[in-house]
């Protein structure tokens, strides 16, 4: 059995021992003041032992496999790193079978024009995705809350230089920051201005008016915005393509993504292999640079979760 490669400690060692698992495991339970705290480290400690082991054996496969096969690996990879992380908070995961389906839903039918970094996730009332959101990250999503794939992945900031290399009309939109303004490189839609000025009145910043000349939109603002509220390459400040930043813990959005991309694996056989072997597609370079390069800081993630 091969290795996961961990890119900061070897704080997760414990988790390939049953006995150290159980050792954690009830320091664990007593610490959160769990009834029974034994009893329930005694009955727990294999099924994460077991569950951490199977997701360590799909994550290897994944991080080595062809992209073809690549997202499904490791969809089931994180799906079990995730059930023993839920497990190490939650004595009693699962309470029920409403906790055992995804929690989220994409598109049924994908269109031939489909493109994966349109389309949206949506939050479901139960599920695995809304059980651990709030277990372990204490969030609380509406239901039918949705984002969409590339407003996730542009967060990622190993991946913002894969999309600003994209064609013009696909980069996020480059911003210029002064006291009174903000100037953005793109003409903004209705729906664009609105979510912006939404975000900005939500930072305690008013909006005094927008203009627009020559495909740029200038901002006009009550008071300066930090830098630090953008997507930052090198110095050069971006938006989102949301207007708004995802404010998600990166578990999460690496568990919509590849949920997302284990998808098309699985039920839109034609159109993966087409997307693969043509690499025609403009969200080819993004897709393949997240399952190439991204996804191998997953495991480094859960070591806050076990501690």
């Amino acid at each position: 059995m091969g290795e996961i490669k961990y890119n900061s400690s070897l704080s997760l060692l414990f988790l390939e021992s049953g006995e150290l698992v159980h050792e954690n495991l009830l320091v664990q339970y007593k610490k959160l003041k769990i009834s029974e705290a034994e009893r329930f480290a005694y009955r727990n400690a294999s099924v994460i032992h077991s569950e951490w082991k199977l997701g360590m054996i799909f994550w290897n496969e994944g991080q080595c496999a062809p992209l073809p096969t690549k997202p499904l690996l490791l969809f089931y990879g994180l799906s079990h790193f995730l059930k023993a992380a839920a497990l190490y908070h939650d004595p009693h995961y699962p309470s029920s079978s409403e906790v055992l389906a995804h929690g989220i839903t994409t598109r049924k039918r994908k269109r031939r024009d489909y493109s994966f970094l349109q389309d949206e996730i949506k939050v479901q009332k139960n599920g695995f995705y809304p059980y651990f959101a709030a277990s372990m990250f204490h969030m609380k999503h509406r239901i039918g809350e949705s984002w969409a794939m590339r407003d996730m992945l542009v967060e990622f900031s190993k991946l913002l230089p894969v999309f600003i290399s994209l064609p013009a009309d696909r980069q996020p939109p480059k911003i210029d920051l002064n006291e009174k303004s903000l100037l953005i490189s793109a003409a903004l839609s209705l729906k664009q201005k609105q979510a912006l000025s939404a975000w900005l009145t939500k930072d305690e910043r008013t909006v005094l008016g927008i203009t627009e000349t020559k495909g740029m939109c200038r901002v006009h603002i009550s008071k300066p915005v930090s830098s630090s509220l953008f997507l930052n390459d090198k110095g050069n400040y971006y938006l989102n393509y949301s207007m708004d930043r995802i404010h998600l813990p990166e578990l999460c959005m690496h568990y919509c993504l590849l949920f997302n991309l284990s998808i098309l694996c699985r039920y839109e056989a034609e159109w993966w292999s087409d997307f693969i072997h043509h690499q025609e597609n403009p969200d080819f370079p993004v897709i393949r640079y997240y399952m190439n390069t991204i996804t191998a800081e997953v495991p480094r993630l859960f070591e806050p979760l076990f501690q």
